[in-house]
C-alpha cells in the first residue's frame, strides 16, 4: 500500500512513494518549466510569438499561446508560480487558472492573490486535486469580490434574468421546437416543478408543462439557498454555486421557510428534507476524488451500509454517515472498487481496493467546517 504519511495539507499527486504520481509531477513540471521559458515581454506582437514558438516547440500556434498565457500568469501572482513548481498542478489546470485570470486588471489588492492561493490550494493532508470545474468556481468567487468585469460574459449573467432566452420556431408544419435558456438556479426550479407534476400526474414533462400553463395542476417543490446567519448580506449559495449580490437578493425576497442544518439524523433509511440539506450544503459537489457532479445531482449514500433487516446494527441515517455521490461513483463504491471512511471534519478517507492508494477528500460546500481564520476574514469582508 502507497500512503502519503504527512501531517500537514498537501496534494495527493505530490505522494514521492509513488512512482506514478511522481512521474505525473515531473512532467507538470515540465510544463512549468516550459511556460516560464516561452513568456515574453507584454509588448511583443501576438503573432510574431506564436508562429515563432510553435515552430521551435513543435506545436500549434493556439498550444504555444496558452503557454505563453501561463507564463504571463505566473509573472503576475508569483505565489502561483510556487505552487505550481511542487509538480501537482497539470497542464490542463494551469490553462484553466490563466484563463480565468488573464482578464483581472492590473490594479487588484494584494489581499487578492492572498485569496487565490488559498482557493486552491490543499486543505488536508494526501488530498485529491479539486476538479477543473471546482478550481474554475473558486477562482471566479474570488474574481467576483475584487473584479466582476473580468468573469466571462456567461459567468455574469449566470445567475440573472439578463441570461434567460427563449426561442421559438414554429416552421415545421405540426410541431412548434422551443429553445429555453434559463440562470442555473431557475433552470433547477423549472425541472422540480416539472418533475413533480410528473410524479404526481403520471404524465411525460411535455404533458406537465402543458398542465401547468392550462393551470390544471400545481406543484410544491423545495429549493435550498445557503446563506450565513451572522452576514445578513452575504452572497447566497444555491445550486452548486454561489450568486451574485442582485440575484441573492431577488431569491432572499422568496423565502419561506428558515432553518439551521448542521449536525442531524433521523429513523429510517430515508433522510428527511433538513438531513438531506445539510449533507448537500456540507458536500457541495460528489465526494469521490476529483469529481465536481454537483450535490443537488448526487445521490446520499450511506458511508456505513445501512441494515434494512436491522437497522440498529447498521449505519444510522445521519449526517456523520451520509456524503452525496453521483451515480457512477455511488456503483464504484457499491460494487467494493472502492472504501470510504468519513471523518468527524466532514473529511473522507478513499482507498482502492484495485492498487490499496489511499487519498483525502474534503467538503466543497458552504456548511463545511468554518475555521477561525476563515471566520476572522468573514467578519472583515462583512464590515
Amino acid at each position: 500500500m502507497f500512503e502519503h504519511s504527512t501531517a500537514t495539507p498537501c496534494w495527493r499527486i505530490t505522494d514521492p512513494n509513488d512512482p506514478l504520481s511522481a512521474a505525473a509531477c515531473e512532467v507538470n513540471r515540465g510544463h512549468v518549466n516550459l511556460a516560464v521559458a516561452c513568456t515574453p515581454e507584454m509588448d511583443e506582437c501576438v503573432i510574431d510569438v506564436s508562429t515563432r514558438l510553435a515552430v521551435r516547440l513543435g506545436l500549434t500556434e493556439y498550444r504555444a499561446l496558452t503557454l505563453v498565457e501561463i507564463g504571463h500568469m505566473f509573472h503576475r501572482f508569483p505565489t502561483i508560480l510556487e505552487l505550481a513548481r511542487s509538480g501537482a498542478y497539470s497542464l490542463d489546470l494551469l490553462r484553466c487558472m490563466a484563463e480565468c485570470l488573464s482578464p483581472v486588471k492590473a490594479d487588484v489588492p494584494e489581499i487578492f492573490e492572498e485569496k487565490i492561493f488559498k482557493a486552491i490550494s490543499p486543505t488536508v493532508p494526501n488530498q485529491a486535486m479539486l476538479a477543473r470545474a471546482t478550481i474554475r468556481s473558486r477562482i471566479e468567487q474570488v474574481i467576483r469580490k475584487h473584479d466582476p468585469q473580468a468573469l466571462p460574459e456567461e459567468s455574469k449573467d449566470a445567475d440573472t434574468g439578463s441570461s434567460a432566452r427563449l426561442d421559438i420556431d414554429d416552421r415545421p408544419d405540426t410541431t412548434t421546437v422551443f429553445f429555453l435558456t434559463l440562470p442555473k438556479l431557475e433552470g433547477l426550479e423549472l425541472q422540480r416543478t416539472l418533475n413533480n407534476v410528473v410524479k404526481n400526474n403520471s404524465c411525460s414533462r411535455a404533458e406537465a408543462l402543458m398542465r401547468l400553463v392550462r393551470r390544471q395542476t400545481t406543484a410544491n417543490i423545495t429549493l435550498n439557498l445557503y446563506q450565513s446567519t451572522e452576514q445578513p448580506d452575504a452572497q447566497i449559495w444555491a445550486a452548486g454555486g454561489w450568486l451574485s449580490s442582485k440575484a441573492t437578493q431577488r431569491w432572499k425576497d422568496r423565502v419561506t421557510h428558515v432553518q439551521f442544518p448542521g449536525a442531524a439524523s433521523n429513523e429510517g433509511y430515508s433522510p428527511t428534507p433538513l438531513v438531506r440539506a445539510s449533507v448537500e450544503g456540507r458536500d457541495g459537489t460528489c465526494r469521490f476524488p476529483g469529481c465536481s457532479v454537483p450535490a443537488h445531482k448526487c445521490q446520499l449514500d450511506h458511508v456505513q451500509r445501512y441494515d434494512h433487516e436491522n437497522p440498529q446494527a447498521g449505519g444510522p441515517t445521519a449526517t456523520s454517515n451520509l456524503h452525496c455521490l453521483c451515480t457512477k461513483h455511488h456503483n464504484a463504491k457499491t460494487t467494493g472498487s472502492w472504501d470510504v471512511t468519513i471523518h468527524p471534519d466532514g473529511n473522507e478517507t478513499w482507498t482502492s481496493h484495485g492498487d490499496g492508494h489511499t487519498v483525502m477528500t474534503a467538503p466543497n460546500g458552504p456548511l463545511g467546517r468554518e475555521t477561525f481564520a476563515q471566520r476572522a476574514e468573514n467578519r472583515r469582508r462583512a464590515a
